[in-house]
């Protein structure tokens, strides 16, 4: 089963499976019906409630072995920006906000099944039912 199929299928409300925690305050990559998406990258954003930064959700998975990055970072937060004057920040309101609680998960044609169930039990410990 292709991966992000299977983290959708644990996550998403669409896929109705007992076994599947429908978990409000963490939102996925969209799927809409009759659509096919080449999803790159699987990316978490974590609700802002949860009181979890991204660098949190990273470091809790680290702690188990679980690679991922962090979400891109708006481009008027790099260095090479800094000259400019912070009103960036406040026209792009959304861009930080999104970036601070959202994470890039592993996304490789070699996860297995049970990888992707490993990694999908480790966020469930974290955020909760």
């Amino acid at each position: 089963m292709f991966y992000c199929s299977i983290f959708l299928y644990h996550f998403l409300p669409s896929h109705a499976n007992s076994q599947r925690a429908n978990i409000s305050s963490i939102s996925l990559n969209p799927y809409e019906d009759n659509t096919f998406n080449s999803y790159w990258m699987i990316t978490i954003t974590l609700d802002k409630a949860l009181k979890i930064t991204k660098e949190q959700f990273i470091e809790h998975l680290q702690l188990h072995e679980i690679p991922s990055r962090p979400f891109f970072y708006p481009l008027s937060s790099l260095d090479a920006y800094k000259h400019l004057s912070n009103s960036y920040k406040l026209q792009n309101l959304n861009s930080y906000e999104i970036s601070s609680y959202s994470v890039n998960l592993p996304s490789s044609y070699r996860l297995t099944t049970s990888d992707v169930e490993y990694i999908c039990g480790v966020i469930k410990e974290l955020v909760g039912n």
